[in-house]
């Protein structure tokens, strides 16, 4: 009674402090456990001193599950990553709060709190639609369907994918369902008995993207469309074993670049065979989506001619490895000399060209800065602009902007007739991206990629203000660019491919 007495007495501020002093007496007794370190981190959290949540959490998630029969479950599964998240947010990083979440995600999907949350952390929040669509297959329809130009959905229920469709990409969302729900699931499709599933459906897709809906059978729909049409093909439709199987035998061939299915799990054991059975072994699985790319995906030798600049270039081989998003590659980089020994880019561009092994050519300067998905959207942009596989993707460097293309991704069937060489190896280093870009565009065999980014850190940006490093004096001296220019004009003249604007190598005076 006394020691209820003397607890009473106690402020907030020294209530606080027995708390604290209680949890560490806990964990002190039993450390086997996760439950202390826990109340610890949602204490911290409660009174906002989030980077001690952090650390209470974190440490809780190293201590692994023991069995013991009173332990909370939660504690070992997605609590800890719910307070992370939460607690990352607050101190403002994003990205392990983006990480986290997804994490929660994993062990509760459909926690409301947890799919309200997104709209922090996420460029596509949950929007709240009815459907068993998986917030992270949502993302990977979003942000596969931004890299398309024309998407068809088979099965789209309410809208919960359909939405996520129409929000990534740029062109035309065609969506195929009778709105009625599919025979063999009927239990949980009981509003297709009524409008009220294309009701909601109209509802939750409206004034978002371009869409197109027909009101069909998916195998009496299939005859509207031709070969190819779609450069992605989503099927989402009857789970059935011969369902599935028809679904992608009728469709398989109206994708032009990528096929794409939900549902491939164990759970659904027809879908997973249906599959394996039509297109083999799908290409990728995320979450339960699998996908099949329906074009050969050609082989990108990278080639990197550099001098000096260690640091920019060990940078640039880290954010080919992480934002390639692209899965045949080859990355070649070449070492030039000062002068007196110097080759110079054009030169090493033709060398580097002829050891390469891949169907395309990637240039990449060393003080370029790829970002997320650049090699896979530039490969997309020439799939999709020249089916031959015979143009050059003019890539978007932060300054120029389609004039003409400072770095690319350029197919080798160009070479014989530019003289077999992509950069003419007359140019000191201004010039030959000017004319090649020129020379392509005069055939129709030049298109400029917004989307493949690949910011150039260079004295471009800022106007050329001292103090510049030794390669960039060497490229841009006085000397070698009035060559450069000459050459430049006497070969647009011999091959007409002016006018030439001198701001193209003099980029400082662009206005």
């Amino acid at each position: 009674m006394k020691e209820s007495n003397n607890i009473n007495n106690l402020t907030i501020s020294e209530l606080a402090d027995k708390q604290v002093e209680w949890y560490h007496r806990a964990f002190h007794i039993d450390s086997n456990r996760r439950e202390a370190l826990i109340k610890l981190s949602r204490f911290y959290q409660h009174n906002n001193q989030f980077q001690a949540a952090i650390s209470y959490a974190k440490a809780a998630s190293e201590i692994p599950w023991n069995g013991f029969y009173a332990a909370d479950m939660a504690d070992y599964e997605n609590i800890p990553h719910e307070i992370l998240y939460f607690c990352y947010g607050w101190i403002g990083d994003i990205a392990s709060a983006r990480k986290h979440l997804n994490k929660a995600l994993e062990y509760l999907p459909y926690h409301p709190d947890y799919l309200r949350d997104t709209k922090f952390y996420f460029d596509y929040p949950d929007q709240g639609i009815e459907g068993w669509m998986r917030f992270p297959e949502l993302q990977f329809l979003y942000e596969t369907a931004k890299k398309m130009d024309s998407i068809l959905e088979v099965g789209s229920w309410k809208g919960r994918s359909t939405h996520a469709l129409l929000s990534g990409c740029k062109g035309k969302v065609t969506a195929v369902d009778t709105f009625k729900g599919s025979k063999d699931e009927q239990d949980v499709h009981k509003d297709g008995k009524t409008d009220k599933v294309y009701k909601d459906f109209i509802k939750n897709t409206k004034g978002v993207g371009k869409l197109v809906v027909n009101k069909q059978e998916s195998l009496s729909a299939v005859k509207d469309y031709k070969d190819k049409e779609f450069n992605m093909v989503f099927i989402d439709a009857s789970h059935t074993y011969e369902d599935v199987k028809a679904d992608i035998r009728a469709w398989k061939n109206k994708a032009k670049i990528l096929l794409c299915g939900h549902d491939y799990s164990d759970v659904w054991p027809g879908v997973k065979q249906a599959v394996l059975e039509e297109i083999g072994k799908p290409d990728g699985v995320v979450d339960s989506i699998w996908y099949k790319w329906m074009c050969d995906l050609p082989k990108i030798s990278i080639i990197i001619p550099t001098l000096g600049r260690q640091k920019k270039l060990e940078n640039l081989l880290k954010l080919i490895d992480e934002n390639a998003n692209y899965p045949n590659y080859e990355v070649i980089v070449r070492h030039d000399h000062f002068p007196p020994d110097n080759t110079g880019v054009p030169k090493m561009v033709k060398k580097m060209v002829g050891e390469s092994t891949g169907d395309l050519v990637m240039y990449l300067g060393n003080d370029c800065v790829p970002k997320k998905d650049f090699l896979i959207l530039a490969v997309l942009r020439m799939i999709k602009t020249f089916p031959e596989m015979d143009g050059l993707v003019a890539l978007n460097d932060g300054y120029w902007h389609g004039e003409f293309s400072t770095h690319f991704l350029a197919s080798k069937k160009l070479l014989p007739g530019l003289g077999t060489e992509f950069f003419h190896t007359g140019y000191f280093h201004t010039g030959c991206d000017n004319e090649l870009s020129k020379r392509c565009q005069k055939i129709g065999k030049y298109v400029w990629a917004e989307e493949a980014k690949v910011y150039h850190d260079h004295p471009i940006q800022d106007g050329f203000k001292e103090p510049l490093d030794d390669v960039y004096k060497l490229a841009y001296r006085a000397d070698r660019r009035k060559h450069d220019l000459a050459l430049l004009k006497e070969r647009a003249k011999k091959y007409g491919f002016g006018p030439i604007e001198e701001a193209y190598l003099y980029p400082e005076k662009k206005k």
